[in-house]
């Protein structure tokens, strides 16, 4: 069961992504437009941590089990090279902390503390200050990961990762826009086989005040069956909330968001129903 919550993470993570299938109910005008886009420079450092808060009830063999979860990840970022429709990132986790309180026990692991950390999560802290490489064209979209064998397998170096990061990078529309435009996009993810994920996101641009552009969001999700046959997920809700992008460099500044999830897991011949609410808050600071 553990592995599985930790998995609902990379679900929450996805309500940031999107995909290059963008479409405007609005049209912008030339004049108050403003073009929403990756432009980091050569140089440039910065940082990104993530504070995820849950709450999740199973109902198992006529049981009702509550879990909650609060989850942080820090990455550092350095851009190596920039060009027009390139970005090469050098990645670096700086920070991984998640506790878990439920009925059947805590379990914790800090990076910032390791001599307390549960054995269920102890292979974590493996990954604190390793370093792997990211290309990223103009609208965020993750191109290419390099240095994947120096993260040891974890469970944190497959495709969940790539989810991790265009959730920091994949928002942007595909034309200029002003205050009162919407744009869409989908995103699709397998996770772990368990599921595949879909969200229709449609994205709003409140104001722009101060060269910060305020955009409000909205989700519908949904799954449908993964290819492992031993377990099976199926999940759906809505996601909402606000972030703020700097117009100049396209970097998020901070997020936050609220998702609500139900559905139910089948394994070893049981189905499990859950239900899920989560509040995710992210900040983003240069160095």
């Amino acid at each position: 069961m553990m592995k599985y919550s930790i998995l609902l993470l990379f679900i929450v993570l996805l309500g940031f992504s999107g995909c290059k299938d963008n479409a405007s109910s609005k049209s912008a005008s030339a004049g108050d437009a403003i073009e929403l886009k990756l432009n980091l420079k050569s140089g440039d450092q910065f940082t990104y941590e993530m504070t995820t808060t849950q709450k999740m009830t199973q109902s198992l063999m006529g049981k009702k089990i509550d879990l909650n979860q609060e989850m942080i990840f820090t990455f550092d970022y350095a851009v190596k090279s920039q060009s027009a429709n390139e970005t090469n990132l050098e990645a670096t986790y700086q920070r991984i902390r998640m506790k878990q309180h439920s009925d059947m026990g805590d379990m914790e692991v800090d990076s910032d503390q390791p001599d307390k950390a549960s054995p269920m999560y102890k292979e974590l802290l493996n990954l604190k200050g390793k370093t792997f490489g990211i290309t990223l064209n103009d609208k965020g979209e993750v191109t290419k990961v390099s240095g994947m064998d120096q993260l040891g397998g974890n469970s944190m170096s497959d495709s969940s990762l790539r989810s991790m990061l265009e959730m920091s990078f994949k928002l942007y529309p595909d034309h200029p826009v002003k205050p009162g435009d919407t744009w869409k996009n989908e995103f699709q993810s397998d996770l772990g086989g368990i599921m595949k994920m879909k969200l229709s996101n449609t994205y709003e641009l409140i104001q722009v005040k101060e060269g910060i552009a305020e955009i409000k969001t909205e989700s519908v999700i949904s799954s449908e069956k993964g290819n492992n046959y031993k377990v099976e997920m199926n999940l759906s809700g809505t996601q909402s909330g606000i972030m703020r992008l700097d117009v100049k460099s396209g970097m998020l500044k901070d997020s936050k968001l609220k998702q609500k999830l139900s559905g139910k897991m089948k394994a070893s011949g049981m189905e499990i129903p859950m239900d899920m609410e989560s509040d995710v808050m992210m900040t983003g600071s240069s160095k």
